[in-house]
């Protein structure tokens, strides 16, 4: 995907700017071209102790764990439990700045989201709904004798819409609206103003002539 906008990651891995640890690969039997790879057999202490050394090596401040889903793959729920708290504790000790990407799939009060939404500092929540789309127009006719008029002709459509929205952010103020953003070649670009339903309407005025 990235190269479809130009971004030239393996650049930065090439200069050890970026490290990809390669955690699913071992899980699966599978050989990988990564330098970094959790070996077999898979443990949630092989896992934590490579995602430290790959922190080390290249004194990262920054963090991204994709995904928290694939990563559960056959942990029970306390395993799981475990693995998120031990995991952010390291990356809080290393002053990390970490970004947990993780879906939004229903679960139970006893599930992976409630043990989320307690150990983070922050959520955003991205969304890619369908939404309706309202166009049209409104004639108004103007008779002095009957009174006047008014007309409307519109139509709608389905178009797909990403919108973000940040349910929480502890210790700072921050917008409780959805916003539309867009992927583009210099990255994420977030409109400002919030998101507002509207109605796109022309107005055409018709004079009748009175005898």
């Amino acid at each position: 995907m990235y190269n479809s906008f130009g971004w030239n990651i393996q650049t930065y891995e090439d200069n050890g700017n970026i490290i990809v640890l390669d955690a699913i690969s071992s899980r699966l039997g599978l050989s990988s071209a990564e330098r970094f790879v959790v070996p077999r057999p898979f443990t949630l202490e092989s896992l934590l102790y490579e995602i430290q050394t790959a922190i080390q090596t290249v004194n990262a401040r920054r963090v991204v764990i994709d995904s928290l889903d694939a990563m559960s793959l056959e942990l029970t729920q306390v395993d799981l439990r475990s693995l998120i708290q031990r995991l952010t504790m390291i990356l809080k000790s290393f002053g990390c700045t970490t970004l947990l990407v993780s879906g939004q799939a229903e679960m139970t009060s006893q599930g992976r989201k409630s043990v989320e939404e307690y150990v983070v500092d922050g959520m955003i929540r991205l969304h890619h709904n369908l939404e309706e789309s309202v166009s049209g127009e409104t004639t108004l006719e103007q008779n002095a004798l009957q009174g006047n008029s008014l007309e409307e002709d519109s139509f709608s459509m389905k178009v797909r819409a990403r919108k973000i929205e940040i349910p929480k952010m502890r210790g700072t103020s921050h917008s409780q609206y959805q916003h539309p953003f867009h992927i583009t070649e210099n990255g994420i670009e977030i409109k400002s103003e919030p998101e507002v339903t509207k109605r796109l309407r022309r107005a055409i005025f018709k004079a009748k002539q009175v005898d």
